[in-house]
Parts: C-alpha cells; sequence; structure tokens
C-alpha cells in the first residue's frame, strides 16, 4: 500500500512520544478526515478487555496537529484486581460527536506513513513508574502494536515481588 493510498484513509499518525517526567505525550497529526481543524477531537485511552474509557479534550491548530499528555497516574487500573496484571491500553483519537460510539468511529492512534515496519520490534521507549496509594509499584511503558499502532503498558513493577527497592 502506498504512502498516499494509506494517507487517504483517516487516521491519527504519531510523529512524536515523549514518556518522561511522570507524563506520556503525544504530538501527531489527522490525515484523511474531510475537516480536522474545525472538529473537536478527544484522546481516548481504551482498557483492553474491559469497559474503562478515559477521555482527554484536544486541541488542535490549522493543521490539524494534536498534541496530548496523559500523567502516569491515569494508566493505572482503579480495580485495584486489574493492577495486579498488566494491562494494556489502546490510544484513540474521536471526533466529540462520535465519543459514545466505540471504537469504530475512531481513529486509531499509530504510525502507519513512515517506511518502517515491524515498530513492535524495533522502537523501544523507556519505562516509567507510578506508586498507587495502596503502596502498589507499577511500571508503564508505551509501545507499538504488531499493527504499528500506539498503545501503552502497565504492569507490576517486577522487584516488588522480589522484595527490592523500587525507583
Amino acid at each position: 500500500m502506498s504512502v498516499q493510498s494509506r494517507a487517504e484513509t483517516p487516521l491519527a499518525e504519531v510523529a512524536e512520544v515523549w514518556p518522561r517526567d511522570g507524563h506520556i505525550r503525544v504530538v501527531g497529526d489527522v490525515h484523511g478526515h474531510p475537516d480536522p481543524a474545525s472538529t473537536r477531537w478527544l484522546l481516548v485511552l481504551a482498557l483492553r478487555d474491559h469497559d474503562t474509557r478515559l477521555r482527554y479534550p484536544l486541541e488542535t491548530g490549522s493543521a490539524a496537529r494534536f498534541d496530548a499528555t496523559v500523567p502516569l497516574a491515569d494508566f493505572v487500573p482503579a480495580d485495584p484486581a486489574a493492577r495486579a496484571a498488566e494491562v494494556k491500553w489502546d490510544l484513540y483519537l474521536a471526533p466529540e460527536d462520535t465519543a459514545d460510539l466505540g471504537t469504530a468511529h475512531w481513529l486509531r492512534v499509530g504510525r502507519q506513513l513512515d517506511d518502517i515496519r515491524g515498530k513492535k520490534k524495533i522502537m523501544v521507549f523507556p519505562v516509567q513508574y507510578v506508586r498507587t496509594d495502596d503502596g502498589t509499584a507499577l511500571a508503564v511503558q508505551p509501545f507499538y502494536t504488531i499493527k504499528d499502532n500506539l498503545s501503552v503498558e502497565c504492569a507490576p513493577h517486577p522487584s516488588e515481588s522480589s522484595g527490592q527497592a523500587t525507583p
């Protein structure tokens, strides 16, 4: 598939991912949407295999650039049972008027327009750590999926079970 034909299908193309200072920042552009600059967009975090959705209003410029910053604590599931296992959040851009319609109506945040395939095995982002109110330490790390979409993993910190101090 050529870059041009991929751009004709609406998508939320990642330009930069900044995992640091207790946040994950994602910057990108909306491509293939008929009027991206005048659409009110939301960043939606969808917890896989759960009904949990978190929404963040976005400001887009005239060129439909989006810039979203999410605190690490927001990636910690509210359900203490879910914190005991590895969970994954998928990132979407949703026009505000489709926010209740579900993922089929949203743009999956990813990186499709470059010539790099298989980013899951190539691009590794730094891990950051967060401690919950109940003292649970979790590792939070963005990653690319096998389809070159951006997701975030939140998992128990390995040193918790070994008794070592966590950062």
